[in-house]
């Protein structure tokens, strides 16, 4: 039951950049369960980035509402400042959140703001960056940094103010496989303690085989939400969407025509459930 709480909703959202004649979100409805791995997918100029910021309050909707835990964001200092330490959000270029010219420095910023005492910053920042794999460079320059040691930075700072919800622009993006892998498996760690994961991306494999929940944008509009099942059923949306029908899924439609698969077979999510799934109904023939 706990699981089934709703966390962040959207509800007939609506917001235009100034100057300009087009909505940037266009009657925008979508709810995020407690617990969720949410994939939020489209096209560039979906609308993603905009709702993203609005899930902190950077963005004050024109018309609309949105909820935190079932209570509607309040566009005060002081209401802004808790939401914003517990739905913490990492942007797709890291140095637009890198504050401080030294790591360690960087990554103690939030938990300093909040007045926490001394060994609680100490403790939060060596926790985080021990979990992204840089406590060994927290003496470092932030500016000398690749731009995935930014990227774990950026990450780590958000994490340190130990956030209910951690929202994520292309977070493999610009990154090379075997990290975007371990950044995944982090993530994956990270809703397994309880938080509540959304990654925007362009990445449907990725997707595909991380989030419990899609969530599907075009041009400021939400298509369709729910499953990955539900929503890669809705072949006319998805394909209206510009994003394309993950590969796994694809072969097992293609065995389900077949006949070698059936409906009440388990969708595979990796390469290695599909295989479970073809050695199974081999064995039958």
């Amino acid at each position: 039951m706990e699981r089934k709480y709703k966390m962040l909703r959207f509800e007939h959202v609506s917001y235009s950049y100034q100057n300009s004649s087009e909505k940037a979100l266009d009657d925008v409805s979508f709810t995020v369960k407690r617990g969720a791995k949410v994939a939020l997918m489209g096209a560039n100029g979906a609308g993603k980035s905009t709702a993203m910021c609005m899930m902190n309050g950077l963005i004050q909707p024109d018309f609309g509402k949105i909820y935190f835990q079932e209570s509607p964001i309040e566009y005060r200092r002081k209401p802004l400042k808790k939401l914003r330490q517990n739905i913490g959000i990492v942007f797709q270029n890291p140095e637009s959140q890198i504050f401080s010219g030294v790591v360690y420095e960087d990554v103690a910023y939030g938990p300093m703001n909040l007045g926490l005492p001394l060994e609680e910053v100490n403790n939060r920042v060596r926790t985080t960056l021990s979990a992204v794999g840089l406590l060994a460079m927290k003496e470092d320059l932030s500016y000398e940094l690749s731009f995935g040691q930014k990227q774990r930075v950026a990450l780590a700072g958000a994490l340190a103010m130990e956030p209910q919800v951690l929202v994520l622009d292309e977070p493999t993006s610009g990154l090379d496989p075997q990290y975007a892998d371990k950044l995944m498996e982090h993530l994956q760690g990270l809703h397994q303690s309880g938080m509540t994961v959304i990654i925007s991306s362009h990445d449907v494999e990725r997707m595909w085989m991380w989030a419990d929940s899609f969530i599907i944008m075009k041009d400021g509009k939400v298509l369709c939400e729910g499953t990955p099942e539900e929503v890669f059923q809705k072949a006319d949306i998805i394909q209206n969407s510009g994003i394309a029908i993950p590969i796994l899924y694809q072969v097992y439609l293609y065995l389900r025509k077949k006949g070698l698969v059936n409906q009440r077979d388990k969708i595979p999510k990796t390469v290695r459930e599909m295989d479970q799934l073809i050695d199974i109904w081999m064995g039958k023939i």
